[in-house]
């Protein structure tokens, strides 16, 4: 009787910890941490500062800020709610084109030559699609896959971020990455507010209000707000006056060019001007 209750009690205990890996996974959210917070998060820590003569000193003195690792940003703790995975590196036995020099990727030091590991999916880094890009060469499908698949930034066993950008892992990976990415921008999709039907009665088409729509306002050159008179502008006002102090006027060589300067007659009012 005793062992029965032990199996019922253990049967049990699993079957909640499974219940809540669950719920955890499904409310995970893999595009939180590439919001900009607006304040301070607890699970990243601050620099650590030494100030030689302490933080009154006066004068020239030493300081170290201590800012690299940093918990919460080089390394992250284990996310609740996501499960470590094993993840196949793209190799050169399953596509020979991922050693070409275009499609070859760059690899910690201590993932070089490893075939799998095992790491946390904590977030994507991009744009994703299962479409792909209809005009995509023959040769990019096979050393990046099929369709676009989003970066990935994962959680190693040590507790390091890396991002791993699309033609990193197998096909199946990436199919699972994309199938994730998609899922998760359904949900944020159901979570944005749809847009109004129609437009309120007091607001125009055009977004202005009804009471305040004013007439277009008149299209000024680029001259004019710049305090720039353009050469047909100098030209009026040169003609009306015949000349300006200091400066004689020569007709014939403003009229034959606009770079203000003649062969003939050497720099013009045009140079003079500017």
């Amino acid at each position: 009787m005793k062992k029965r209750l032990t199996l019922v009690s253990l049967v049990s205990i699993v079957l909640c910890l499974s219940c809540h890996s669950a719920v955890g996974a499904e409310g995970y959210d893999y595009f939180n941490n590439i919001r900009y917070p607006a304040t301070r998060r607890p699970d990243v820590a601050l620099d650590k500062i030494n100030q030689q003569g302490g933080p009154d000193a006066v004068g020239y003195n030493k300081r170290v800020v201590h800012w690299w690792p940093k918990k919460g940003v080089d390394s992250v703790d284990v996310p609740e709610g996501v499960e470590a995975r094993t993840w196949t590196v793209r190799t050169a036995e399953l596509e020979p084109l991922v050693e070409a020099g275009f499609y070859a990727k760059w690899w910690p030091v201590d993932l070089r030559g490893k075939k799998q590991f095992k790491a946390h999916l904590i977030g994507f880094r991009g744009i994703g699609s299962k479409e792909g890009d209809p005009f995509t060469d023959e040769a990019l499908v096979r050393a990046q896959g099929k369709g676009i698949c989003p970066s990935v930034i994962l959680r190693l066993e040590d507790g390091r971020k890396r991002c791993f950008s699309r033609g990193s892992f197998s096909d199946e990976d990436q199919e699972y990455i994309l199938n994730l990415y998609e899922k998760e921008m359904a949900r944020i999709h159901e979570t944005l507010e749809p847009p109004p039907e129609k437009h309120r009665e007091e607001i125009t088409p055009a977004g202005r209000s009804v009471n305040s729509m004013r007439p277009a306002p008149t299209v000024r050159r680029a001259s004019a707000l710049l305090y720039r008179p353009d050469l047909k502008s100098l030209m009026t006002v040169f003609r009306a006056r015949g000349s300006i102090p200091g400066v004689k006027l020569m007709r014939p060589a403003i009229a034959r060019t606009h770079s203000g300067y003649s062969k003939t007659t050497g720099p013009t009012m045009n140079t003079a001007a500017t």
